[in-house]
């Protein structure tokens, strides 16, 4: 799985409307699918929060574009911190509505804060339960911009956390 962030990659550009820029990515979107398709890989477009960029800010948005191109290789996912800003529903919400589909490919479980998850306000049990809910068995990724207290620190804490919690979801 390959994740498309970039935030600063796909805003809108100077003189050019969202509906522009929506029409050129879908346009390279679709490309990468292709090449995507051919590598093997999935590639996943990343809902961003408004603040990191003006284009693609919610799932739904990103499932738009899935939809429109319409190969296996071209998915979206879930940043949980770009979630918890940008979008209405919950994280839960989120994946129970859109995972059925086939159309999300990634989780990354990260706080709204910018930390590693259990270092924030953001519940990580419910979300654990609904990728469990939807049958998802893959990769969590952690994806903390604040290393808390330290690289090591923050990647030792989140393993312990999201372990904690997986054990008590599996009684």
């Amino acid at each position: 799985v390959l994740v498309h962030g970039s935030p600063k990659q796909r805003s809108v550009p100077p003189g050019k409307t969202r509906d522009q820029a929506l029409d050129h990515a879908r346009e390279c979107f679709a490309r990468v699918a292709q090449a995507a398709h051919a590598a093997g890989v999935t590639y996943c477009i990343e809902p961003l929060a408004r603040a990191e960029t003006d284009l693609i800010n919610t799932v739904e948005e990103a499932v738009a574009i899935v939809d429109a191109i319409g190969s296996p290789a071209l998915r979206t996912m879930i940043d949980c911190s770009a979630a918890g800003q940008a979008e209405r529903e919950s994280v839960p919400q989120l994946i129970r509505r859109w995972w059925p589909g086939g159309r999300l490919a990634h989780v990354q479980v990260n706080d709204p804060n910018r930390r590693g998850p259990g270092q924030g306000e953001m519940a990580f049990a419910p979300i654990l339960a609904a990728l469990r809910a939807v049958g998802y068995d893959g990769v969590l990724a952690v994806e903390p911009f604040d290393y808390v207290p330290d690289g090591l620190g923050a990647a030792a804490r989140a393993i312990g956390y999201l372990r904690g919690l997986l054990e008590t979801l599996d009684g």
